[in-house]
């Protein structure tokens, strides 16, 4: 048995000497209610379909961190008999993480830190959300050395999804909120909010970028200092969706 998780499509697989051994004799497949027809070749049976809910039936799961497309095969005898013990439902899935909260850190006079999350959702793919500080509007130089910053600086940030070559090309990245804390710790007690659901609340926030459109968000504010004057880091919670997907804000 085998599962294929691809870049705009799913694909399965089952070995026929398996079932014709579980079963005892010939058997029936139907993939997803007979939705969608099962491929067969002498020694398999097999589908390839895309991924969409509405292609051969494919269910969709949707809670707050994940997206599972999920695909079901009944088999049964071919012939019937007046009595049975014998049934089988194989279940192919393929999960992929929706949202994330990303955190990031500066040091005032310290080193600055790239955050730079790499998720595995199966195999052979990967999916990266990186959160960047650079030395000005251009965006051609992200901060890697020692730095020391003042509060007449001005911090430029890049929020970006690393599609590589998986199903994130087909997405679209919204930042919703980001904040101040004096720990590494997104929910510590003392926070400042920069923006919130979707809206600036310090007057020196600028876009630099129109959110929610592309797959990556860039953003403007002033150097700040924090109550007890310890390294500061960075938070932002960002939400991921198809084109044609209504998403809901989560919080963590």
């Amino acid at each position: 048995m085998f599962t294929q998780c691809l870049t705009r499509s799913m694909a399965g697989g089952i070995a026929k000497a398996f079932l014709i051994g579980y079963f005892g004799g010939d058997v029936t497949v139907v993939l997803n209610e007979g939705r969608c027809t099962m491929e067969e070749s002498e020694t398999l049976y097999h589908f390839h379909v895309l991924r969409k809910p509405s292609q051969c039936g494919t269910i969709r799961l949707v809670n707050r961190t994940h997206i599972e497309f999920r695909n079901t095969l009944t088999v049964t005898l071919s012939r019937e008999r007046t009595i049975t013990r014998r049934d089988l439902k194989v279940i192919w899935k393929c999960i992929y993480p929706r949202n994330y909260v990303r955190n990031t850190q500066i040091n005032v006079d310290l080193e600055w830190i790239t955050s730079h999350s790499v998720v595995e959702y199966n195999s052979s793919h990967q999916l990266g959300l990186a959160m960047t500080m650079y030395s000005d509007n251009s965006f051609s130089y992200g901060y890697r050395d020692s730095i020391a910053l003042h509060l007449s600086d001005v911090l430029f940030f890049e929020v970006a999804l690393l599609t590589n070559n998986t199903f994130a090309s087909e997405v679209l990245l919204e930042v919703i909120s980001c904040w101040a804390t004096e720990s590494p710790d997104p929910q510590d007690e003392t926070k400042g909010f920069f923006l919130l659901d979707g809206c600036p609340v310090d007057s020196t926030f600028h876009w630099l970028s129109v959110n929610g459109v592309s797959q990556r968000s860039r953003f403007s504010i002033h150097m700040f200092t924090m109550p007890k004057e310890l390294p500061i880091y960075m938070h932002c919670l960002a939400r991921i969706c198809s084109h044609d997907e209504d998403c809901t804000t989560v919080n963590f």
